[in-house]
């Protein structure tokens, strides 16, 4: 059986009702949410990694009954996904406006 499987990645700092939308929608489609919350200290984040992660547990606690697994990563998101096996990543569309 094949399982179906999602990648979502992100900062997340910090999470906000667009991402836990985002989660929603992707369940109707998916087996499994993975939220890859990315380490990138480059971007000086607001929270540590560690607080993210719990963050977004305690916003998705009440949705997709155990199907929303959040993790932390650093490194490549190609090879984060290869341990899930999985070439589905799931993105918010960003929009550019130039004045």
């Amino acid at each position: 059986m094949i399982t179906k499987i999602c990648v979502y990645p992100g900062t997340f700092d910090p999470v906000h009702y667009g991402h836990i939308d985002i989660v929603r929608r992707a369940l109707n489609i998916f087996e499994y949410v993975v939220v890859a919350i990315a380490k990138n200290p480059r971007k000086k984040p607001l929270f540590s990694v560690e607080e993210r992660v719990d963050m977004f547990r305690e916003s998705v606690r009440d949705i997709g009954e155990g199907r929303v697994i959040i993790e932390p990563f650093d490194g490549l998101l190609v090879n984060f996904m290869k341990k899930y096996n999985t070439k589905i990543n799931c993105q918010r569309s960003k929009a550019f406006y130039r004045f």
